[in-house]
């Protein structure tokens, strides 16, 4: 991985003033999950930029007080003349100390839009917001639309100060690849399950554990707390806590170790944020990715799958996915292998316990989405279509039909909206008793289905002819 400081909007800043790079960053990296923070910090930033520009032009016994007072006095010529620092004959807008930033639109504490502000007050007044708590109601709200601005606002203040000392052609500031706490993140996107999961944007991103000097890859989900309720968001926690009863490590074969960046019951965001952790670099499962490996690779990875479902289901507290599709499988290369793990336990059963709510009318909204989703669909046992309530089904067979249709496509190198036919697995002269299982993985008669025991003893068999 390199520099991982090149994963800030404000790395330019390393070359000219390293502590202002070192708190605006810091701010940055909160700008998800602690608002307040954030802003404090941001202001720490500024203060720290002004009282340089003080010391660098031998102002400072001259420009005293307050922030907003050396920010407004920097900006006025009259006073500047009067002090010596200008002459008569000069003005701001030949020797500039602070560049104009323009103005910007903000909502204010009582909820209105406040438009057309100085940039230089919306950044004065957010830090006051959150530095004295002020609550004014036309003082810019505490939330993530401001923190964003208020990160915009001091990006393009710095940016514009250091021109002649930066590179070139910096680029926009880019508020989906901010860091989030100690993850820097790669890329970020909408996910494809948005409208069935609720999460509002998965960030891809990398962190580095200093004390161990070991780094690990992440993925973020992040959800809006006013869309969806407690029980919800802490689906995926309760699976992974519940699978990691079962294992010495913790962490349950074929799983990843899963972090809550931002909680429920945090005041400090509007956001609940989860992270998936991988000592390797996760890739989608795609057509892409399979169509350079073997077919042992592929029989392997289905093996893998099968090994940490079954592990799930025949747990003390047996664990089902009920909503499996191929994006529910992140992949790892580990040497020559592909190493799977589920993700995404989102409507996840754990049991009938009323120790975990099942967010069963949750997890059916869900599968209507997923119906709207050619690709998906197929992955769906016909038995959800007359689901009514959420202990009369065998969800363990639901999961089986998804998982034959997952190790289909994964054999087939192809994901489609079709199922992949049977002629298409005969003609990758797969044994006549993988063939039979896959088609038994996928009756419509839920009895039919084979259990993952014996879909594990076919698959182990069936690597060994390709040995």
């Amino acid at each position: 991985m390199s520099d991982l400081n090149n994963f800030s909007n404000f790395n330019f800043l390393q070359c000219v003033n390293q502590n202002l790079f070192s708190i605006i960053k810091e701010a940055e990296s909160l700008a998800h999950t602690k608002f307040t923070d954030c802003g404090q910090k941001s202001r720490q930033a500024c203060e720290l930029f002004i009282d340089s520009i003080l010391r660098k032009k031998g102002l400072s016994q001259k420009i005293t007080g307050e922030l907003s007072t050396k920010i407004s006095l920097l900006q006025d010529e009259d006073y500047l003349k009067k002090i010596g620092y200008l002459k008569d004959d000069q003005s701001l807008s030949s020797n500039p100390i602070l560049p104009d930033l323009g103005t910007v639109d903000f909502v204010t504490n009582s909820g209105k839009i406040k438009s057309g502000c100085d940039y230089y007050t919306f950044l004065r007044q957010f830090g006051n917001t959150c530095s004295h708590y002020k609550d004014e109601p036309y003082y810019p709200r505490i939330d993530f639309s401001n923190v964003t601005k208020c990160l915009q606002g001091y990006r393009l203040l710095f940016s514009k100060y250091y021109a002649n000392q930066i590179p070139k052609g910096i680029g926009p500031f880019k508020a989906d690849l901010m860091p989030i706490e100690e993850f820097y993140i790669i890329s970020s996107s909408v996910p494809q399950d948005q409208a069935r999961s609720k999460c509002k944007r998965e960030f891809w991103g990398y962190s580095l554990d200093d004390r161990l000097n070991v780094g690990y890859y992440s993925i973020l989900r992040l959800y809006d707390k006013a869309d969806v309720d407690s029980n919800f968001m802490l689906r995926n926690s309760d699976v992974f806590l519940e699978a990691s009863k079962e294992t010495i490590s913790g962490i349950p074969e074929g799983m990843t170790s899963f972090r809550t960046i931002a909680g429920t019951d945090s005041s400090s965001t509007s956001f609940y944020i989860t992270a998936h952790l991988f000592r390797f670099e996760p890739k989608p499962l795609s057509s892409d990715l399979l169509s350079v490996t073997s077919l042992k690779q592929r029989l392997e990875l289905c093996i893998g799958i099968a090994s940490c479902f079954n592990n799930l289901h025949n747990a003390d507290t047996p664990i089902y996915h009920r909503l499996l599709t191929y994006d529910s499988v992140v992949v790892c290369r580990f040497k020559e292998k592909l190493i799977p793990y589920v993700i995404k336990f989102d409507y996840g059963k754990l049991s009938i316990s009323s120790q975990y709510k099942t967010v069963f009318q949750e997890a059916k909204q869900a599968e209507l989405n997923i119906q709207k989703e050619k690709s998906l669909t197929k992955y769906l046992a016909p038995e959800w279509n007359s689901i009514s309530d959420s202990d009369s089904f065998n969800w363990e067979k639901i999961d089986i039909y998804s998982l034959g249709v997952l190790f289909s496509d994964i054999l087939a190198a192809r994901f489609g909206g079709e199922l992949i036919s049977f002629d298409e697995l005969e003609d990758l002269n797969l044994s006549d008793d993988l063939l039979d299982t896959l088609d038994m993985m996928t009756s419509e008669n839920a009895d039919l289905r084979s259990n993952l025991e014996y879909v594990l003893l076919v698959l182990q068999e069936e690597v060994k002819r390709w040995n």
